[in-house]
């Protein structure tokens, strides 16, 4: 319409023919005869051109309508608005197709030729190996385990591994990749250096990262040099000590010392005095070092030493009996139960007697009980209910420290 051509095309979209049309005031008309013809209609009714079903184009002649006035327009389908009668056409010959040129067949190209052979290059001797890779210390206890990479072997194999740090060096074979070096001093940083070895030479070195080894944290050791010095007339004593050689990796908190049939006591310092030394025989003194850690504080080794202490001439101290108060334990309603009332005055200080009782009654039988005194010596206790009116008792101490036996006085046994 824009062109007022009219092409036709095969089932391939080969064009087949094409035709200008006459230009006209309107667009032309396109319907479909009973003869399965297409009839394009000028839009003034000037014109015809019929297609025939193999794309071929036929101009039809115009015959002049029934008044004379205007040709009437060819014979064929109805136009869907306007009614078109057309004329009787003959079927025209179909327009033979152009030959088909065959295509020539496509030649292949040839592939390209492959590159000119490099020529071989020059045999490279082989020389000393490279230095070894990814060099690494760990610190220990006066030790340090040093780890590392191979080496490339640069056309010769290697044969081994060196490693030298300040004061010594060590050799391993070539499959080794990791070694242990001892006799280190502990707080001392090294740095260790590796190289390896082939058939042709030795390699630059590489170097680890700067370690310190370190001991781990333990228990202190025992304090040295303990000296006591004993003093009869007073019955005292006075300790005396060095500090541990080795505190472990901690820091010093306190002592605590030990004396026998005594409590164990913590002095900040290095000296202790015990007072009051009323035992006789062999009396162990000991001391411990206590360190505090990361993890919380440690007891250290023990160091210790005996003394003979001689047995005390002064006035013995003295067990006092009398009845105490009443009871009903062991002894039922009898008016005459109640406990043994007992008395230590000037014992020895800080010890533990074992009590006895007894009687005149040869039926009377009891296992005992203990008593601890103080300081002083003194000491008080009422155990053992008894009751017999008329009958003797009495009690005997004997300590647990030097196994000195005291008796008391005897009592008579009343109603209360």
């Amino acid at each position: 319409r824009t062109t007022n051509m009219l092409v036709t095309y095969d089932a391939q979209g080969v064009v087949q023919q094409s035709k200008e049309l006459p230009p006209d005031k309107g667009d032309p008309r396109l319907t479909r005869g009973e003869d399965d013809r297409i009839y394009i209609d000028g839009a003034s009714g000037e014109h015809v051109v019929v297609v025939d079903r193999d794309g071929g184009m036929t101009n039809v002649p115009i015959e002049a309508g029934a008044g004379g006035d205007k040709p009437a327009a060819p014979t064929g389908g109805k136009d869907p608005d306007t009614p078109v009668a057309r004329p009787s056409v003959p079927k025209l010959p179909a327009t033979p197709k152009p030959p088909v040129t065959p295509t020539p067949p496509v030649t292949p190209t040839p592939p390209p030729s492959p590159p000119p052979t490099p020529p071989t290059p020059p045999v490279v001797p082989p020389s000393p190996p490279g230095a070894p890779t990814v060099v690494n210390a760990t610190a220990g206890d006066a030790s340090a385990t040093v780890s590392w990479g191979p080496a490339a072997d640069n056309r010769s194999a290697v044969t081994s591994y060196q490693i030298t740090w300040n004061g010594g060096q060590t050799t391993v074979p070539e499959n080794a990749r990791t070694t242990v070096v001892p006799g280190l001093a502990n707080g001392t940083t090294y740095t260790f250096t590796v190289t390896a070895t082939n058939g042709v030479g030795t390699g630059p070195g590489a170097a680890s990262n700067p370690v310190t080894p370190v001991a781990p944290i333990r228990p202190p050791s025992e304090p040295t040099n303990l000296t006591v010095d004993y003093n009869p007339d007073t019955r005292t004593a006075v300790m005396n000590w060095d500090p541990p050689a080795d505190l472990g990796g901690g820091t010093l908190a306190h002592y605590v010392i030990s004396v026998t049939d005594r409590s164990d006591a913590n002095v900040p310092g290095e000296t202790a005095t015990i007072n009051d030394i009323a035992g006789t025989g062999t009396i162990t003194f000991a001391v411990r070092a206590v360190t505090n850690t990361p993890s919380g504080q440690l007891v250290g080794a023990r160091a210790s030493t005996a003394e003979e202490v001689p047995p005390d001439n002064g006035t013995p101290g003295t067990v006092a009996l009398s009845r105490g108060q009443a009871t009903e334990l062991h002894c039922g309603e009898s008016p005459d139960c109640a406990w043994m009332h007992i008395q230590l005055t000037g014992m020895q200080p800080n010890a533990t007697y074992s009590l006895m009782p007894d009687s005149s009654n040869p039926n009377y039988g009891n296992p005992g009980g203990d008593v601890t005194t103080d300081a002083n010596g003194n000491g008080v206790t009422e155990q053992f209910a008894y009751t017999g009116v008329g009958h003797t008792v009495w009690v005997t101490a004997t300590s647990q420290r030097d196994g000195t036996v005291t008796r008391s006085n005897d009592l008579v046994w009343t109603d209360g």
